[in-house]
């Protein structure tokens, strides 16, 4: 005990030197074992890369198969894409082809793209192509079974036919009248009572004045007094000016005529709603506008097809006497316009927006519904009353079209480039707002349209479609309330068939898909958009320069 307590400090001390120790020895022991497992890691790591530079190969073959054969899947499915894109996107466009006699006499038919000019400055193809083309436009008007509303001439013609009814009308009621007043006074006979005559029998009967005849009637029928001579009546021949017509009868000839025309035909259309490039053949022109009238028979057929198919599915549940203008769901085609100058990334001139819609064409919430429009005779006539939209859809201007060097001005944000080339259209209808989802659907169907934007507006509004735009108060649509819907829209043209494929094998341009597109619109859309040139556009520029 007393060596313990006379070195107690020394003890101490060397407990704490062997606690320390151990420690040590611990932590060291710890740290080795961590070292030799990574040493042994990067030992087998080595030896795995040594393998693999002597050709040991340890890569999975089949990863690496599986992989290649996903690539090459879809790279095929892109290219099947394209290729039914491209048979999708002609499949109803069809080139118009042109008939002339060559220098032996004999008959050839040929397609008007690609342009050879000098086949067209030889045999005045031409002129042959701007006839093909509007009278292609004006068939379309037998598409959609067409008709028009009444002239003012024909009004004219109506009221005085109708006026003439009145005055006779008159004159016998008055004739009537003269006589009962000079007719003697008769005693009654017997059951006669104030009343009127009752006969024994119980049954009344009717009292006739002399000179009277039973049963005359003194409505002459509408139209008795029309000239036969030519089919249609002519103020002349009816000994009356047509401003002695008076507004009652003014006003019962519109009616008339109104609803004979509106129940002739499907839908009112005249021929300048369609916005022909040429309104008549003529015999020179450039390579751009021969192109110009292409697309736009192009797009206008498509148009015309969306509203057929529209009112044909409305209509048919109506019987055959009933299909109508009264009935249809597209009842006017006020007027369309094909933007000319698509390739400089404009769109059609004046173009607003009253109502922006997404680029699939859905409607912005609280367009549907009839509560605005009109119904009736037009402006002036029966219905409901009009209320402007264009507060309350929000929107506002859009860029007119101009040269943007492709700065897309619509909301897909689309222009031509090396893929397709874009065309920017509007038409403007009069219907229902029930039907404008069906219109659009049936017109995207066709092909490779997107509508952009929809507007809403009362009937009358003045679209800028010049002679198409006629007097509302002239047009019949019936008692449900219309209003005015423009449509925005564009169609994308695939570059593969639009400006031809080059065949890399045969060093030249494919026999299937030669380039339909005139040299002269593709310089100007290098002009405008350089970027949207292939290799193989800018190849067939430099070899025509």
């Amino acid at each position: 005990m007393r060596f313990l307590r006379e070195n107690v400090f020394l003890l101490i001390l060397l407990a704490v030197v062997l606690v320390l120790g151990g420690i040590i020895l611990a932590m060291d022991f710890s740290t080795a074992s961590a070292v030799d497992k990574l040493i042994t890691d990067r030992v087998r790591l080595g030896n795995e890369l040594r393998s693999l530079g002597r050709g040991n190969n340890r890569v999975n073959q089949e990863v690496v198969t599986a992989e290649r054969d996903r690539v090459a899947t879809v790279r095929k499915a892109a290219r099947d894409l394209l290729k039914q894109s491209r048979d999708w996107n002609r499949r109803n466009y069809r080139i118009i082809r042109l008939q002339y006699k060559d220098d032996d006499g004999a008959i050839k038919t040929v397609p008007s793209f690609p342009v050879d000019r000098r086949q067209y400055q030889s045999f005045g193809l031409a002129l042959k192509f701007t006839g093909q083309c509007s009278r292609e436009l004006l068939s379309l008007l037998k598409r959609l079974n067409a008709t028009r509303p009444p002239s003012k001439e024909e009004i004219k013609i109506e009221s005085v036919i109708q006026q003439r009814a009145l005055d006779l009308r008159r004159q016998t009621e008055e004739q009537k009248k003269a006589k009962a007043d000079q007719s003697p006074a008769r005693k009654p006979s017997p059951g006669f009572s104030s009343g009127g005559y009752q006969s024994q029998g119980g049954q009344g009967q009717m009292m006739e004045f002399e000179g009277s005849r039973r049963g005359q009637r003194y409505a002459p029928q509408r139209g008795a007094f029309r000239s036969r001579r030519s089919g249609r009546a002519r103020t002349a021949d009816l000994g009356m000016s047509s401003g002695s017509a008076s507004a009652e009868a003014v006003g019962i000839a519109r009616r008339s005529l109104q609803i004979q025309r509106a129940r002739a035909g499907h839908i009112y259309v005249t021929p300048p709603s369609l916005d022909p490039v040429f309104t008549i053949a003529v015999a020179s022109t450039t390579d751009t506008k021969l192109w110009e009238a292409q697309v736009n028979l192009w797009v206008t057929e498509d148009i015309v097809e969306a509203i057929r198919q529209t009112n044909d599915q409305v209509l048919k549940q109506f019987d055959e006497n009933d299909r109508n203008v009264l009935n249809a769901a597209v009842k006017r085609l006020v007027g369309m316009e094909v933007s000319e100058q698509y390739y400089t990334g404009g769109t059609a001139a004046g173009s607003t927006t009253v109502c922006p819609t997404g680029p699939q064409g859905g409607m912005v919430p609280g367009m549907m519904g009839g509560q605005s429009g009109s119904g009736g005779f037009g402006q002036g006539g029966t219905g409901m009353g009009l209320m402007p939209m264009g507060g309350m859809m929000g929107g506002g201007q859009r860029p007119s079209g101009g040269k943007t060097k492709g700065e897309p001005l619509t909301l897909t944000e689309r222009s031509s480039c090396k893929l397709y080339d874009v065309i920017h259209y509007e038409f403007t209808v009069v219907m229902s707002t029930s039907h404008i989802s069906r219109l659009q659907q049936n017109l995207m169907r066709r092909n490779n349209h997107t509508i952009i934007n929809v507007a809403i507006e009362p009937l009358g509004t003045r679209g800028g479609y010049g002679a198409a735009g006629r007097s509302e108060e002239l047009y019949y649509y019936g008692t449900e309330p219309m209003v005015q819907v423009k449509l925005m829209g564009e169609l994308l043209l695939l570059t593969s068939w639009e400006r031809g494929t080059w065949d890399p094998k045969g060093n030249r341009w494919s026999d299937e898909f030669p380039p339909l597109m005139p040299t002269e619109v593709l310089r100007k859309l290098n002009d405008a958009n350089p970027d949207a040139l292939r290799e193989e556009d800018e190849k067939l520029l430099t070899s025509r320069s």
